[in-house]
């Protein structure tokens, strides 16, 4: 049986794969998809900022470009698009 700590490491890799797969899709930067990671890890704009040492509203103008390069108005939205996308790949 796969331990707790091994079921986060292999959740944390396939959001990380599936966020690259996305990003090289859409034409994401650098820092969108750190910022677009962090989404999808569940994570609020504020511990983003805090997390990648940047203002609230850095985070806020990222995100308000990753919906849009990805044509998403929500992040239930944004999980969808990440989700298929890396599902065409395979």
């Amino acid at each position: 049986m796969e331990s707790d700590e091994g079921r986060a490491r292999s959740l944390l890799q396939a959001i990380a794969r599936q966020c690259e797969t996305a990003s090289e899709r859409y034409g994401l930067s650098a820092r969108e998809k750190e910022v677009l990671v962090e989404l999808v890890r569940g994570r609020t704009i504020a511990s983003i900022a805090e997390c990648l040492v940047v203002s609230e509203n850095t985070i806020k103008a990222h995100t308000k470009s990753v919906y849009r390069k990805i044509g998403v108005h929500t992040r239930e939205e944004l999980l969808q698009s990440v989700e298929e996308a890396d599902g065409e790949i395979r």
